[in-house]
């Protein structure tokens, strides 16, 4: 008989609802207390298990997306000392998990404009007054081109 063959009904339950809080197989199978090489063997002869196991996986992603929401948008307390005694707590909130939502959710509006860049065309012009020196130009070329450009921000124009 093996391993996986011997996890019983609540070392099932006990390492799913584990995996859901943490999605940390190693942690899920120790709570268990069954081997991790058997949780992956028994999810591979098991189609019920795997389900619940993927299930697990998607509820831990959705509270850890749902953490990160409240850090960005509602932001958490800190504590605040001052000579080894609490004073107070201050709001912080977290700008960077903010702005990887907004650039999940509008792509059109906050990614990255890299792509812009790369399809530049060969006069050095690319989104956002950025020169792209395509290949190798001689400096009175690349300053022709350059002032041309700066000509055309000026005037409105650009890409």
């Amino acid at each position: 008989m093996t391993e996986a063959e011997t996890i019983t009904q609540g070392q099932r339950e006990t390492f799913i609802a584990t995996l859901a809080d943490t999605r940390n197989v190693t942690v899920a199978a120790q709570e268990a207390g069954i081997a991790r090489r058997a949780a992956f063997a028994l999810r591979t002869r098991d189609a019920d298990f795997a389900a619940d196991w993927q299930d697990a996986e998607d509820a831990a992603s959705d509270l850890l997306e749902h953490e990160a929401r409240q850090r960005a948008m509602k932001g958490i307390e800190e504590p605040v000392y001052y000579h080894g005694k609490k004073v107070g707590e201050v709001r912080r909130y977290s700008e960077t998990l903010l702005l990887m939502f907004l650039k999940a959710e509008r792509p059109e509006k906050f990614a990255e404009k890299g792509a812009a860049a790369s399809t530049a065309k060969a006069t050095g012009q690319a989104a956002g007054g950025v020169l792209v020196v395509p290949g190798k130009l001689d400096p009175k070329t690349w300053t022709k081109q350059a002032k041309k450009y700066q000509k055309q921000l000026a005037n409105g124009g650009g890409t």
